[in-house]
């Protein structure tokens, strides 16, 4: 009894397979017929598809053809999404205006453009002031923006307390001994007496009545307060110099690239009108962020400035943000950024174009660096990009949209 009912299953089955097996190889060659069919379809509406050449309907474009073979592949692990590889008629590149370029491998240096606004250094200023109460005789110096050197004569004034100190010293009649006379030079130094004041002082005996405002030190005088006939007091500054062959550029640059700025880093300005770089030296970064602009301000020393560049001028500036190396460049307008990820096409052989994700570095000019993704000599889109990338993700839309109907096709009975 057991015997036979094993007979029996094994019948059966005999039975379901000479069943099915007809409608297994039918399915067979619906799938390789469908496979050997070729179909066309329309770059810019992948809604019109043929099963012969011909033009679109709605644009009157010629229909490519569809390869599902190639599309069957699995795409690269760095194809930008929504897109794929296409290969395009030489008579299709140049209709388009497709240009390559060749990716250069180029040393150098990466950089930022800033602006920057000329100040007089802090150091180079100074103020005239009288160390008595006085009156002012006659001013020498009648206008601001002249340049006077160290010891100029400034101002002639009369000082009622100089002129008495002056006659108790020469009262006293100490000034022949060494060291009681460096004791009364010193005392004199104290109102500002010069040493060729003094020296006629001692030799002339009698006080002298009007004394000299000097210059401290090379530079130009930015404010004058000193007037004829008028009455100062040791407060009141009557002249002040400034040192212009000392300037500060103080630059606005990022918070966030404050880090890349140093004394190693060459940095250059310029001025509009003005071919001839200035060279700029690193001095420091000013502990304090603009709370309006939400800028940081680095301080530079301006090298040998030339007259044209004067306190309150802009300037624009290059400063350098890292060290020199050698990196790979394509034109910029080669890369394709979606937001989301960057990437260019390679163009290969036999009028393929591949998109292929890169890693973006610096901007150099009209030149772009690609850190990731490009060998120097490969040849990337350079004109017409935008043109590729839309065929691309059309193609791309149409393999996706055809790829269910075609597995349906595949299960019919």
């Amino acid at each position: 009894m057991s015997i036979l009912r094993w007979l029996m299953v094994v019948a059966v089955a005999v039975l379901a397979a000479w069943a099915w097996w007809p409608r297994i190889v039918h399915s067979r060659e619906v799938v390789h017929a469908h496979a050997a069919v070729k179909q066309y379809v329309c770059p810019m509406h992948p809604q019109i598809v043929a099963d012969q050449a011909g033009t679109c309907p709605i644009c009157q474009m010629d229909l490519v053809v569809y390869d599902r073979h190639s599309e069957a592949q699995d795409e690269p692990t760095d194809t930008p999404r929504g897109t794929q590889a296409l290969q395009l008629s030489l008579d299709r590149v140049q209709t388009i205006g497709v240009r390559t370029a060749v990716a250069e491998s180029v040393t150098v240096t990466p950089t930022m453009e800033a602006t920057g606004i000329v100040q007089a250094a802090e150091p180079g200023r100074s103020e005239v002031h009288v160390r008595a109460p006085s009156f002012i005789e006659k001013v020498l110096v009648q206008e601001t923006g002249v340049l006077v050197h160290k010891g100029d004569a400034l101002a002639l004034i009369y000082s009622p307390e100089i002129i008495a100190m002056q006659g108790e010293v020469l009262a006293a009649g100490q000034w022949a001994d060494k060291n009681a006379r460096a004791a009364v030079k010193q005392r004199l130094g104290l109102y500002g007496l010069s040493d060729g004041e003094m020296d006629a002082l001692f030799r002339e005996g009698r006080p002298r009545r009007l004394l000299t405002l000097r210059a401290p030190q090379d530079g130009v005088v930015m404010t004058r307060a000193a007037v004829p006939g008028g009455y100062a007091m040791p407060d009141v500054a009557l002249f002040e110099l400034q040192d212009l062959s000392q300037l500060w550029l103080e630059v606005a640059v990022p918070p966030a690239a404050v880090g890349s700025l140093g004394t190693s880093m060459p940095a250059v300005a310029r001025l509009d009108g003005v071919a001839t770089p200035i060279p700029l030296k690193f001095d420091r970064i000013l502990p304090q962020v603009d709370a309006e602009r939400r800028t940081a301000r680095a301080r530079y020393l301006v090298v040998a400035p030339p007259q044209s560049v004067q306190p309150g001028a802009w300037l624009q500036v290059t400063l350098a943000t890292g060290a020199q190396h050698d990196a790979v460049l394509v034109p910029r307008d080669a890369v394709i950024d979606t937001g989301h990820e960057q990437y260019v096409f390679i163009a290969a052989e036999g009028g393929w174009y591949l998109p292929t994700k890169v890693t973006l570095g610096a901007v150099y000019g009209e030149r772009q660096e690609i850190a990731e993704g490009v060998s120097a000599g490969d040849k990337v889109v350079a004109t017409a990009a935008f043109l590729i990338d839309a065929e691309s993700r059309v193609q791309a839309s149409v393999r996706a949209l055809s790829a269910p109907a075609t597995a349906t096709e595949g299960g019919k009975p």
